[in-house]
């Protein structure tokens, strides 16, 4: 049953800057193999089939706490999470004999327009990671807050003081951006979650699903 706990971080746990990137954890149970011996009683096609149950069981509820977990630590509701990061979850299946379930996410960096701002004078309040601060000379309004006109996509900008070429002053703005999800999955909370319930209810499910099918004779 041990090795049923390994759990393989699948991918890079770096975004590549706001232009996204794909990380993804994943539940394997790589060490099925070594099990069949206490399932004698099924065939190879029965104990696959046992082994996809408890693998997809156990996933879709590493989805859910990890999407809890998330949406605390990066301080989004649920839905919006789902969104932005585009979290998808890809089952097991007896077909491919990968015999593993994968959490996936492909977001970029969240815009820090996401994150409730609000334009105040010293700059504009938002709370990214769940952390309501204050982001200096940052603005959410053209011109002035009274213009009522939001800037461009909902962003956020905040005033480099830079060279800006269209208006021939030191006014350049950029655009600020919040966490990513593919690199937030793998890190704090989240990750923990996803560890504690794939050791804790994968042996369990898998003992549960061959009890099943043998309809009790293994235990």
């Amino acid at each position: 049953m041990k090795s049923l706990k390994q759990l393989a971080d699948k991918s890079s746990r770096q975004a590549a800057g706001a232009r996204g990137a794909s990380v993804a954890v994943s539940i394997s149970g790589d060490g099925i193999e070594q099990m069949r011996d206490a399932a004698a009683r099924l065939s190879g096609q029965q104990f696959d089939k046992a082994a996809e149950r408890a693998l997809n069981h156990t996933a879709r509820k590493a989805l859910t706490g990890v999407t809890r977990a998330l949406s605390k630590q990066v301080g989004l509701t649920n839905t919006k999470l789902r969104r932005l990061g585009r979290i998808q979850l890809k089952r097991a299946s007896v077909k491919n004999r990968t015999f593993e379930a994968t959490i996936k996410s492909t977001g970029r960096f969240i815009p820090l327009g996401e994150f409730n701002p609000t334009q105040i004078k010293a700059g504009t309040k938002a709370s990214p990671w769940g952390n309501r601060q204050l982001f200096d000379r940052a603005f959410i309004f053209a011109g002035s807050k009274a213009s009522g006109k939001r800037m461009p996509n909902g962003h956020v900008f905040i005033n480099t003081r830079g060279f800006n070429s269209k208006s021939g002053r030191n006014n350049a703005a950029r655009p600020l951006w919040g966490p990513a999800v593919p690199k937030e999955i793998v890190e704090g909370e989240s990750r923990a979650t996803f560890e504690t319930i794939g050791r804790r209810d994968l042996p369990k499910r898998l003992a549960h699903e061959i009890k099943r099918m043998t309809k009790g004779a293994v235990d």
